[in-house]
């Protein structure tokens, strides 16, 4: 299911209003800027984005098949964290299977146990910032975004950013914010 908020899903090509959109965005590239002036607005394809919420569970109702990749944790790609988290999920899945002595059901329980927090998080962290991008509005603080990023680019998870930090990202509704459409 798509669920939209206030944007009602925009995306297309020529739809009006796109440059003065991307003006403000495009504004501190001056070769950029004087570019989109000269496209007629008819012609600009607007692609609306699409985060997804993480997912309750990656194990079939039977726990014998596991989402990995996109698949599991599809996310905004704005922080460029997508195939990294993908990279992850395979070698925690390899992992898990390799230890599990034969029982792929307790194998792949213990991937999601062991990879499915750090992939919600940065998945959530991933929607967050997409909306900052979209709306060019400040949604954290910059040390917390700076910390989050080195956490992100990071397999280390030892060195989060602070709980109240954590907080907020974990109970971010990219909903609530104007211009969003979400995958649920």
């Amino acid at each position: 299911a798509l669920a939209l908020s206030g944007n009602g899903g925009r995306g297309g090509l020529g739809l009006s209003g796109a440059i003065e959109r991307l003006s403000p965005i495009v504004k501190p590239c001056k070769d950029v800027a004087s570019v989109l002036t000269s496209i007629p607005e008819e012609q600009i394809f607007e692609r609306s984005i699409v985060g997804r919420r993480p997912t309750q569970t990656w194990l079939s109702p039977r726990k014998r098949v596991a989402l990995v990749g996109d698949a599991a944790h599809g996310m905004h790609p704005n922080i460029g964290q997508g195939a990294n988290t993908g990279f992850e999920s395979v070698r925690n899945l390899i992992r898990a299977l390799a230890e599990c002595e034969g029982d792929l059901r307790a194998g792949l329980a213990t991937y999601e146990r062991g990879h499915k927090p750090r992939a919600d998080l940065v998945q959530s962290f991933a929607n967050l910032m997409g909306c900052v991008q979209s709306q060019q509005k400040e949604l954290l603080p910059k040390e917390v975004v700076s910390q989050m990023m080195e956490w992100a680019n990071t397999d280390d998870d030892a060195n989060l950013p602070s709980e109240d930090a954590l907080d907020i990202i974990r109970k971010f509704d990219p909903l609530s914010q104007q211009g969003v459409s979400l995958i649920i």
